[in-house]
């Protein structure tokens, strides 16, 4: 009759259908059975750190997020703001060793260098969504350590401006199990050409941007793609 009654498993079903920031605001200060079953629970976390205050971030940072960091396995971020913040998570991804999927959306390009460098030692990352705020003029900067990711199956990158990959290499030892790939930025066929020498295992490719067409161009990587089943291509002057 009262909801004090209710077992800490059915909590836990009550936070999968919330957002785990009001679950952490709703039930941490309630008493200490709440507080207990916030912080000291095994249910995993889906981090979704959008549309907070300043005050709210801190007070969330700094009592939830980095000391649960072991729970995490889902995290997206939005707010370009929130990367200057001395607390923001993505200073410490190389202690979110449960981490699953990342979304990063309108983050500076030398923080994307900064994060893919500390999550290369992530054995469970698989899904790595990057959206870059300013211009990124050589994309191998990005793809290079990319492509050492260990776990990572799908990715979607979103660049801005008029990007190359002038010092990628085509691939010789080092592959990626990436399966999923998902372009939004101008690329040619040459950069595409090496780019694929990197992912036998790729299944689905969208390039959701006009392709740059070379006609002189003739692809050379030799790694088949024998698993290859999607193409989503946007043409322009081909």
């Amino acid at each position: 009759t009262r909801l004090e009654d209710l077992s800490s498993e059915i909590f836990y079903e009550i936070c999968d259908y919330l957002d785990t920031f009001h679950w952490y605001h709703a039930f941490s200060g309630l008493n200490q059975r709440f507080t207990n079953l916030v912080m000291s629970s095994a249910v995993p976390l889906k981090l979704n750190l959008t549309c907070l205050s300043e005050s709210q971030f801190e007070d969330y940072a700094n009592n939830y997020i980095l000391p649960q960091q072991h729970r995490i396995i889902s995290l997206r971020m939005t707010n370009s703001v929130m990367y200057d913040h001395d607390l923001s998570p993505h200073h410490h991804f190389c202690t979110f060793l449960q981490l699953e999927t990342l979304i990063l959306e309108d983050i500076p390009f030398w923080d994307v260098i900064t994060v893919l460098r500390d999550v290369v030692s992530l054995p469970n990352l698989s899904t790595l969504v990057l959206s870059i705020v300013d211009c990124v003029r050589n994309g191998s900067y990005i793809f290079l350590p990319l492509l050492r990711l260990p776990a990572l199956k799908c990715c979607h990158l979103k660049f801005h401006g008029d990007t190359q990959c002038h010092l990628l290499p085509f691939a010789s030892d080092e592959y990626s199990p990436i399966e999923q790939l998902i372009l939004k930025h101008p690329i040619q066929f040459h950069e595409l050409d090496r780019i694929l020498s990197y992912v036998p295992q790729l299944r689905r490719l969208s390039l959701d941007f006009p392709v740059k067409a070379d006609m002189q161009y003739r692809f050379q990587q030799s790694v088949p793609l024998e698993h290859f089943t999607h193409l989503f291509l946007t043409l322009q002057d081909v």
